[in-house]
């Protein structure tokens, strides 16, 4: 079981920024937080390890919330089987909240999540939890604790930038440091997240419901994702999009999809001018780039992290042709999330490229 003071919590979540938030929304509390970025990795890791409470994406790609859920109930292995498992969803509809409680989840949060909501949820199903929680302000409170916050001195300052409501975001967030940090990270993968997505639209074949439902799942994680950072405006383009794949309507996607995708760069263009690090010198020595992957994949084989990283940093201090540019800058991502398997096929077809 959880120890007395300290709780250990799990977030499975196939998007690494939605964890990312989780994580450092309760940074500051006395619990021990794990991520699984799939429901198989869920799975192990619950058969490893006893988890106070479990938050559960519920659209992931392979194996979904749901059948993620039932196949750990399912597993005599799991030594969680007794703790609450919450569903996380941005689809509040009538139909998922029932799906929700007739697979027997013990509860279930909006997306995006709000701190306060997580803690709510937590009270609720973990006795004992309020030791390491802050506390309730109520109603009469409210008000005073509002004005001690306007007068507090924050070292963050919002740009004003079109499109972004950072006080909307803020409320995501437990400072505007993890916020603009958040929005920084966001902005650095934003490209390789467009040509995920751009890939995914080009695979929808009408006949395949598998690949109109990847699509779908791409659009539902940067809808998810640009409600949080306040960009209502591209969230709702995604719902859209997200909605017209759910409904099979791939004309509507056809004739949306290069508008939201134009939508996503110009508004990311429009923050670059506060993360603009000073500009990168243009590699354009293959011999270099390819004896750089060549180590690179030869790190990931022997498992040696710490090698991978310095390398990909190295790689990452140049800029590239755009031949090149997009698959290094989703390579960058595959490392950083130890997705090994994926990184190797990537750097197989960027040496094979280079030859």
């Amino acid at each position: 079981m959880g120890g007395e003071l300290s709780r250990n919590l799990l977030v499975v979540d196939d998007n690494d920024m939605n964890r990312m938030v989780f994580m450092a929304a309760l940074a500051d509390l006395d619990v021990v937080v794990d991520e699984a970025s799939s429901g198989a990795q869920c799975i192990d890791m619950a058969c490893d390890k006893y988890y106070d409470m479990i938050f559960m994406d519920i659209m992931m790609p392979e194996m979904n919330g749901i059948e993620t859920y039932n196949r750990l109930k399912a597993n005599s292995d799991n030594k969680c089987m007794e703790s609450p498992v919450v569903a996380l969803t941005a689809d509040d509809s009538m139909d998922m909240r029932k799906q929700i409680s007739e697979a027997g989840f013990a509860d279930f949060l909006g997306k995006p999540v709000f701190f306060d909501d997580i803690c709510g949820v937590m009270r609720k199903h973990i006795p004992g939890i309020d030791d390491i929680l802050p506390p309730v302000i109520n109603e009469s409170e409210s008000a005073g604790e509002e004005l001690d916050l306007e007068n507090q001195v924050d070292d963050i300052i919002l740009p004003d930038v079109d499109g972004f409501d950072w006080k909307l975001a803020e409320t995501h967030f437990q400072s505007r440091k993890v916020l603009w940090e958040f929005v920084r990270n966001f902005h650095k993968t934003y490209k390789s997240w467009l040509a995920k997505i751009d890939r995914t639209y080009r695979d929808i074949d009408e006949g395949d419901a598998d690949s109109i439902d990847a699509y779908r799942i791409e659009v539902h994680a940067l809808k998810s994702n640009a409600a949080l950072f306040g960009n209502m405006m591209l969230s709702d383009m995604n719902k859209q999009l997200e909605d017209a794949a759910g409904a099979g309507d791939i004309e509507f996607i056809r004739s949306m999809h290069s508008v939201m995708m134009d939508a996503c760069d110009r508004y990311m263009q429009s923050l670059s001018i506060y993360f603009t690090e000073g500009d990168k010198e243009l590699m354009t020595d293959r011999g270099w780039i390819f004896s750089m992957l060549s180590m690179l994949k030869m790190a990931l084989d022997e498992l040696d992290y710490d090698k991978a990283d310095g390398i990909m940093e190295d790689i990452m201090s140049y800029s590239y042709e755009d031949s090149l540019a997009r698959d290094i800058n989703e390579l960058d991502i595959l490392v950083s999330n130890l997705e090994n398997a994926a990184a190797v096929t990537r750097i197989e077809d960027l040496l094979s490229h280079l030859e």
